[in-house]
């Protein structure tokens, strides 16, 4: 009969059909095409995100599509950051472009990320996002996994958290390339030592201490990631930060940290009047 003929494997094989290995190629248009890098906002150096110019791209639609069909199974470390990190930040400006004006501002439009949501129910973090791998996924369940992916077998990369952005003035910048996995190594330093370089957002000298991004302050937010991964956030700082921070830590036995107030403003202008097919109220 038909089901005894039908192999194990042809199964599997079956299985798999419509999961390819991840391609980052559209998405890397869609950020080469779209994202300035020296744009500014508050005395902020930011890579302003063009919204507008994304929505109507069909290369963003097709990586959406393309994001929603790969296959992660089996992924190598690389393979999990890249694919995680650039599902992130896609998903990220879609939120933008499909909420920009969301029901809980009444028709106004956006000024920043944290206007989507329903609080404090659900903030925009644990809202549907965008489908991965053929998993519903939210920006919380991405980041987590890229945070803690010790059940695929790996421990955590702390540079995580200078490649992956909130669409926000004070997040890291938004790499105006994709992450792939021959470069990732050499993507996620390069994009840490920019963050942490940047005037009003990274780590700087001031007087007689530091005054560093508060994604590094010992709050419950990333705190214990960079304990885990570098012994303190201050090490952290010492092995990425510019010379200058370098050398300061290292003549000072002791170093005094004030932290730059977080600036939610969006990293470019918000879509409300251009994209025609962007969502108004929340799913």
């Amino acid at each position: 009969t038909l089901r005894q003929a039908v192999s194990p494997v042809v199964v599997m094989r079956f299985f798999l059909v419509g999961l390819a290995a991840a391609d980052f190629s559209s998405w890397d248009r869609v950020l080469k095409r779209h994202v300035a890098v020296n744009g500014s906002a508050a005395g902020i150096p930011i890579h302003k995100v063009d919204y507008c110019s994304i929505a109507a791209d069909p290369d963003f639609a097709a990586f959406k599509t393309e994001l929603a069909s790969a296959n992660a199974a089996n992924l190598t470390k690389a393979e999990v950051y890249a694919l995680y990190m650039n599902a992130y930040n896609a998903l990220a400006v879609d939120m933008i472009i499909r909420h920009p004006r969301p029901a809980r501002r009444l028709g106004k439009c956006i000024s920043s990320i944290t206007d989507i949501g329903v609080l404090p129910a659900l903030t925009v973090w644990d809202e549907f996002a965008g489908v991965v791998a053929g998993k519903n996924m939210s920006l919380n369940e991405i980041e987590g996994l890229l945070r803690d992916p010790s059940p695929l077998g790996y421990d955590e990369d702390c540079r995580v958290h200078g490649c992956i952005v909130c669409a926000s003035v004070s997040c890291p910048n938004l790499r105006a390339e994709a992450y792939t996995v021959e470069r990732l190594d050499e993507q996620m330093t390069d994009n840490v030592k920019d963050w942490l370089a940047s005037t009003g957002k990274g780590v700087a000298v001031t007087g007689d201490h530091l005054t560093a991004s508060h994604i590094l302050s010992p709050t419950p937010w990333f705190a214990a990631d960079f304990t885990k991964c570098d012994g303190s956030p201050l090490a952290f700082m010492a092995k990425y930060g510019t010379a200058e921070v370098q050398q300061f830590i290292a003549e000072h036995s002791e170093v005094s940290l004030s932290y730059y107030p977080y600036n939610w403003t969006l990293n470019g202008d918000a879509p409300c009047d251009c994209s025609d097919g962007a969502t108004d109220a929340l799913i």
